[in-house]
């Protein structure tokens, strides 16, 4: 047990010691990064943890700070995501274990390459994790039903894999600007987590499941 304690508060000391690095080094580096979307990876053989940044040309109004550990076959990983918004852009950071999470690099090369995707990768960190804030007005002009459905499934994360596509859309309005040169299919896929009427399992069955799973990894421990 001490073991494991040590190994996950090293990983801890590594992440504070990389975000005070990520601190200076973006302090050092704010006339490169005054330009719109920026990207940067950050990284150091003195450190276990690798960042990126970017810096997008335009404001996802929500505020995610987050950390996911990952359970893989024989070692646990840790990957934190912020995304911090300002008045005309957005700022993405993750800050991963180098050695262990080469997967995230490959996911992140598909991810950048279009506005709706990032946009994508943000609703599904929402909906992974409670903690985040948003703009109200966003959620005051969704429809009543889709706002719980939202609810209701960040509730039952267990239903869904990390960073696995969302298929509600959150940032209506973003989404259509984002998709207005896209070809048609891919149009047709995003506009419809806006107009579908989506239908869910009973909350109250989704509830004893998730219920379920939890008890079930606490037995495992």
């Amino acid at each position: 047990m001490d073991e494991i304690k040590y190994g996950r508060l090293d990983r801890l000391e590594g992440y504070i010691k990389k975000f005070y690095y990520l601190i200076n080094n973006l302090t050092e580096s704010n006339e490169i990064l005054k330009e719109l979307d920026t990207e940067k990876i950050i990284n150091d053989n003195n450190y276990k943890f690798d960042i990126i940044f970017k810096r997008v040309p335009y404001c996802i109004p929500a505020a995610i700070v987050n950390k996911y550990t990952l359970k893989m076959e024989e070692y646990e990983s840790d990957i934190f995501f912020s995304i911090i918004p300002s008045k005309e852009s957005t700022d993405i950071i993750i800050i991963y274990e180098k050695e262990k999470s080469l997967w995230l690099l490959d996911y992140w090369r598909k991810v950048k390459c279009y506005d709706i995707n990032i946009l994508n990768m943000v609703e599904s960190l929402m909906c992974g994790d409670e903690q985040w804030f948003i703009k109200p007005s966003i959620i005051k002009n969704k429809p009543i039903e889709r706002v719980k459905i939202i609810e209701e499934d960040i509730y039952c994360v267990n239903e869904r894999k990390f960073l696995q596509e969302y298929d509600v859309s959150i940032f209506d309005d973003l989404r259509r600007i984002f998709v207005e040169d896209m070809d048609e299919e891919r149009k047709y896929k995003e506009i419809r987590k806006i107009t579908d009427t989506l239908k869910r399992v009973q909350f109250k069955e989704r509830k004893k499941n998730f219920l379920k799973t939890v008890e079930d990894q606490y037995m495992e421990v």
